[in-house]
């Protein structure tokens, strides 16, 4: 689908987006959880051990990146590699086989800003956030749209901030804190090997996200389209993080079992 979005995708406010009939999809945007689900089944009880095994997992790993950044889309290529050096330590690779893979997609990220440098000095113009002003229980509804725009998708947390102020921002921070700990307790129980994979990719993903969109807002990580996950508006995003969140409580009520037994 990645593939397709290259040769067919259609640019929609600088975003390729794939069209099949009348819906459009952000691939790009939904692939870190896409490749969560296969690779965790793919990398469960892998043998890092050996050399084959080793460059056999480094190359699924490393190829879909390639596809993220011919899109392009920096966010996704980050949360990606994030997700799968997750995936490899919880899966057994080791401390020397983590740092080869983080090694190699850092190789990946930085080939863009190599061969054209004015794109990271685009990625590092930091927002002058309204948000300084907010006070502690905010400016009201005060905030015209056209003075920031992308108030209802990547910088929701500063229009909340702004809006209600700095309390409701810190209760917000709190929240997204207690679910990224809560999803992290139910991949520490769940006994299934895979299902433990799976919560562990799951919780990269939305930390990532949470806290990428939060400091952004605050002017101290990169702009980019990193939306606030379940907040900002979007539509494909939304479900697919819905869906993700919808496999973690199923793991979590499942959470002890180990194995699958078939009756033929």
């Amino acid at each position: 689908m990645l593939f397709l979005t290259i040769i067919f995708g259609r640019d929609v406010n600088g975003k390729p987006y794939l069209s099949i009939g009348a819906i459009s999809f952000y691939i790009v945007e939904i692939s870190p959880l896409l490749f969560c689900l296969a690779l965790a089944g793919i990398l469960n009880k892998w043998d890092w051990n050996k050399p084959k095994k080793l460059f056999m997992g480094l190359l699924l790993c490393a190829l879909p990146l390639v596809l993220i950044f011919a899109c392009p889309s920096f966010s996704a290529g980050v949360i990606y590699s994030t997700t799968c050096i997750t995936l490899m330590v919880v899966s057994g690779a080791g401390r020397r086989n983590s740092i080869l893979l983080a090694g190699l997609m850092s190789g990946i990220i930085m080939l863009p800003f190599i061969n054209a440098p004015q794109k990271l000095k685009g990625s590092l113009a930091f927002i002058n956030p309204v948000i300084g002003s907010s006070g502690l229980f905010g400016k009201g509804l005060s905030l015209k749209p056209q003075f920031m725009p992308g108030l209802h998708t990547d910088f929701i947390f500063s229009y909340i901030t702004f809006t209600f102020g700095w309390i409701a921002g810190g209760v917000l921070a709190a929240l997204v804190v207690m679910f990224i700990i809560r999803m992290t307790r139910i991949a520490a129980v769940a006994k299934n090997n895979y299902a433990k994979l799976l919560t562990s990719g799951f919780v990269a993903i939305f930390a990532v996200q949470f806290l990428w969109n939060i400091l952004m807002n605050l002017g101290f990580a990169p702009i980019s389209g990193v939306g606030l996950p379940f907040i900002s508006y979007g539509g494909s995003q939304l479900i697919f993080n819905a869906a993700a969140l919808g496999v973690i409580l199923s793991i979590y009520r499942r959470r002890n079992i180990s194995k699958i037994l078939i009756n033929i």
